[in-house]
């Protein structure tokens, strides 16, 4: 049977997905604001709860090279107001915050707040108002080069510059509700309020601060 691409898969009430057309994105998503701000992100282990806790200011990725390199087909821009200044852009203020981002030299360094692990990294260049990724790099691709390409582009989008916006899925994640629940809390916490299986590059950007 074919995939209704409007529907992916079935949910109830409490996680409806909202059309194209009935959202400032222009794309279609899934409405995870009930799980996004309804749990608790926690951990019994002690050395991850300490290097939560840690401060770090992300000096210690300067000069780290990541061995993935990502096309980035599609210009990933926004505007450059955060990136006048180095050091963290954004610091996990509680454990459902899952990431942290640093910039420096024209660089940015996207970690997992929990554990301090680099993941992925971006150059950036900036013209007057604008600010453009020419370059991604990450750990690890077994999710595709185009969504770790996507998903550069929600960390800044979501954490840096504080805006709602649609997380993208992995094409290869398990088509049912449990499955997205799971990835979008342990990827996003309470920033994962929206997915997509959707082109996150080809979305609008309305002004909706978080």
């Amino acid at each position: 049977m074919e995939m209704n691409p409007l529907t992916p898969f079935e949910t109830g009430p409490e996680f409806p997905w909202i059309p194209a057309n009935e959202n400032g994105w222009g794309i279609v998503v899934l409405d995870l604001r009930k799980t996004a701000f309804g749990m608790t992100a926690m951990t019994d282990n002690s050395a991850t709860a300490e290097s939560f806790l840690t401060f770090r200011d992300g000096s210690e990725y300067v000069g780290v090279e990541l061995p993935i390199s990502c096309p980035t087909y599609s210009p990933i821009s926004c505007p450059s107001t955060p990136f006048a200044r180095e050091g963290p852009l954004t610091i996990a203020a509680q454990m459902e915050d899952k990431w942290n981002v640093y910039h420096y030299g024209g660089r940015l360094f996207f970690t997992r707040s929990w554990t301090g692990e680099l993941i992925h990294t971006a150059t950036i260049d900036v013209s007057g108002d604008v600010a453009t990724v020419i370059s991604v790099e990450t750990k690890d691709s077994a999710d595709g080069y185009d969504h770790i390409v996507r998903e550069v582009d929600f960390l800044i989008r979501a954490y840096v510059l504080e805006r709602w916006f649609p997380h993208p899925l992995p094409p290869q994640l398990e088509r049912s509700l449990q499955a997205v629940i799971g990835y979008s809390f342990h990827m996003h916490g309470r920033r994962g309020a929206f997915a997509t299986y959707d082109d996150t590059l080809k979305a609008r950007h309305p002004e909706h601060p978080s």
